[in-house]
């Protein structure tokens, strides 16, 4: 029986997701919580549903999956969430989504572990792979901070924090502008993590995109970032295909050493010839369509582990060379407002990349879209001055 997989969150990464498993023949089920996302319109959507997102009626998306179960009782049913607050969510409802055979990790034990920026240093640490350097509150007021230095919330997508409003990260040059994001994240009731900023450009930060089942790899894709949005904290606008060992064993250790299964994105920043976890994400990320161009289709390999069909030794890059490239948001922050790279690249990275967000000439309909809805908001925002020239606090 042909495989129906229902994937929630269809921006660009879980676009990536509807035609990764689409063009291997899945029937794939849509959802999301606006009609306009551009993955929903994918050529390979076999229907598509509009649930609440669970920060505004987590029971109601719950109930609507169990309906889609009910509706497709008869089909081979599997379940894959792209964005965080989706596989917190469904990890925490488990039981009411048992016709659905999961492609993400159902532990919430070990999901709060990674998604706990403070659990997962002091994971990180205990298996001896590198990290950076973590201060405390008391070391920004007795002066023994290394500056530049990270603040980030602890767990800004759980549940409870969600309707707190709290920042992804921030990036403070010293003392006075890193108590004011302690006091505001102290005032919100947010524990939070504050690490060394490793240096380098966005160019050093590095992914491995891993594929596992059990704490065993089974597939790993590995590559950098160019550039991203806003620069220096942010999501790829230009992303390429880099293959290094080293990752590749780093991130087997961690996956077994957490026992995890389904897609996972590490990120790493190379610094004196090591990498160093920034972060671990219990789902794919946006720019892993270029992953499957090197031959790492991680859904995939995901979907056919829950079937009981593993491959023998994880699968690697199989293409040395690609790039991946966003436009819009590349034109707006980096050549727009920060003003870091030219026109003439920009065109370049446009004809020469082999993966892009949205366009794919044989699936024109979300390009489309996104050209209709959400490249004209972008516009708005960009003239009321939403978007903002980036600099280190």
């Amino acid at each position: 029986m042909k495989p129906t997989v229902v994937i929630i969150d269809c921006n660009r990464n879980g676009l990536a997701s509807i035609r990764s498993l689409g063009k291997a023949g899945c029937k794939v089920i849509a959802v999301d919580h606006h009609w306009a996302k551009a993955g929903q319109y994918s050529k390979y959507v076999y229907k598509r549903y509009k649930f609440p997102k669970p920060g505004k009626d987590p029971k109601a998306l719950v109930q609507g999956l169990v309906q889609i179960a009910s509706d497709f009782s008869d089909d081979d049913l599997y379940l894959l969430p792209v964005n965080d607050e989706y596989v917190q969510l469904l990890a925490e409802n488990q039981s009411l989504l048992s016709d659905f055979k999961a492609l993400y990790e159902t532990d919430v034990t070990v999901l709060n572990k990674i998604s706990n920026k403070l659990q997962f240093a002091d994971f990180v640490n205990h298996i001896s792979i590198p990290q950076p350097k973590q201060f405390s509150k008391s070391d920004v007021e007795n002066g023994t901070v290394t500056w530049p230095v990270i603040i980030k919330p602890d767990n800004r997508r759980a549940t409870d924090n969600l309707s707190k409003g709290l920042f992804k990260v921030k990036l403070c040059e010293n003392a006075q502008v890193a108590s004011k994001f302690i006091a505001e994240l102290e005032s919100k009731l947010s524990p939070y993590i504050l690490q060394e900023f490793i240096p380098g450009g966005d160019d050093e930060l590095f992914t491995a995109g891993i594929a596992a089942w059990d704490g065993k790899l089974l597939g790993c894709f590995t590559g950098r970032k160019v550039r991203q949005y806003p620069p220096k904290a942010g999501q790829a606008t230009l992303a390429e295909i880099v293959f290094d060992q080293k990752l590749v064993d780093y991130s087997e250790k961690i996956i077994s050493e957490l026992n995890y299964s389904g897609i996972a994105q590490i990120e790493y920043k190379k610094y004196d010839d090591d990498f160093y976890v920034i972060e671990m994400n219990p789902r794919s990320w946006s720019w892993h369509s270029l992953a499957q161009y090197a031959g790492v289709n991680l859904p995939m390999i995901t979907l056919d582990a829950a079937r009981g069909e593993k491959p023998s030794s994880p699968q690697l890059n199989k293409i040395d060379q690609g790039e991946w490239y966003y436009f819009v948001e590349d034109f707006i922050y980096n050549f727009i407002l920060n003003r870091n790279v030219s026109l003439r690249s920009m065109v370049r990275s446009s004809l020469a990349s082999e993966a892009h967000a949205f366009f794919d000439s044989k699936d024109i309909m979300p390009w489309v879209i996104y050209m209709i809805y959400e490249l004209p908001l972008r516009i708005v925002q960009l003239v009321l001055g939403k978007n903002r020239k980036v600099d280190i606090h």
